[in-house]
């Protein structure tokens, strides 16, 4: 697969709080391994590339890899045809040290990093809150060109307002999607859904009071002097945590709620 160290990776939408923010970085690439709701987000991206493809040795982007945790735990499972881009090179210093094959890159100039019809799976992980309309739009797209026939395109994304806190002001977090709203990205494509849901569910109730108390105390706070808190729980909360969450994935096919939205589509050009 190739790719350019574009000159344009840049676009006014990918200046973001959170790119000028080494500590978040820093923050992500200690937790993402052991976190619960990493583990969580990651076992469920894992599932989705195991149901469709019994091959370990099929294509996967990572566009948006951040510290490169995803990719990692990919690897681990044995895929070792995995890159990834980011476009903060805080966050690709963590993905070199762990020897990762990733470059610098703006999602809304993904055609430029591989042939058309190359990939089987791209993954794009809590990027579009970034983007605009007309760049999301566009970029489905091209991930749609990029990717074989029966190639997938794996998503997760910040849902719900009720669910804004202390860590969408922090990492710049521009909007949150409805179910509905995430679903129309994909009408006039050849993009068919194979799975569509909120995650947490059982964990909802808690976050969102957790939340609104964040919305109340931060509500005059700035991206820049606000400091998000992704931190990793004591070790017996995590796992009851994931172990709830865990469960939740395995028992419900769909969620009416949950702070965050996981859809998987299947490309059928």
């Amino acid at each position: 697969m190739g790719h350019q160290e574009a000159s344009r990776v840049k676009s006014a939408s990918a200046y973001t709080p959170m790119m000028q923010k080494q500590e978040e970085y820093e923050k992500m690439a200690a937790v993402e391994r052991d976190m619960w709701w990493f583990k969580a987000l990651h076992q469920q991206v894992y599932s989705a590339i195991r149901k469709q493809f019994s091959s370990t040795s099929i294509k996967i982007l990572d566009a948006g890899c951040g510290t490169g945790g995803l990719i990692s735990y990919l690897q681990e499972k044995g895929y070792n045809h995995v890159q990834g881009f980011d476009l903060s090179e805080y966050g690709l210093q963590f993905c070199r040290q762990r020897e990762l094959d990733v470059w610098e890159g703006n999602v809304t100039h993904v055609q430029e990093y591989a042939p058309e019809n190359s990939l089987d799976v791209i993954i794009c992980n809590d990027v579009f809150c970034y983007l605009t309309k007309e760049e999301r739009l566009s970029t489905i797209t091209s991930f749609q060109k990029l990717l074989k026939k029966g190639g997938l395109l794996i998503m997760n994304n910040a849902s719900l307002n009720a669910y804004r806190g202390k860590h969408d002001i922090a990492v710049g977090v521009g909007q949150r999607f409805s179910r509905k709203r995430i679903l129309t990205w994909f009408k006039g494509t050849a993009f068919r859904p194979l799975q569509a849901r909120y995650w947490p569910l059982l964990l909802a109730p808690i976050i969102f009071v957790f939340r609104s108390a964040q919305r109340v105390s931060n509500r005059n706070a700035s991206s820049l002097e606000t400091q998000s808190d992704v931190k990793l729980p004591a070790l017996w909360i995590n796992r009851l945590l994931l172990r709830i969450t865990q469960m939740e994935l395995k028992l419900f096919d769909t969620a009416f709620t949950g702070s965050s939205f996981f859809i998987v589509v299947k490309n059928g050009e």
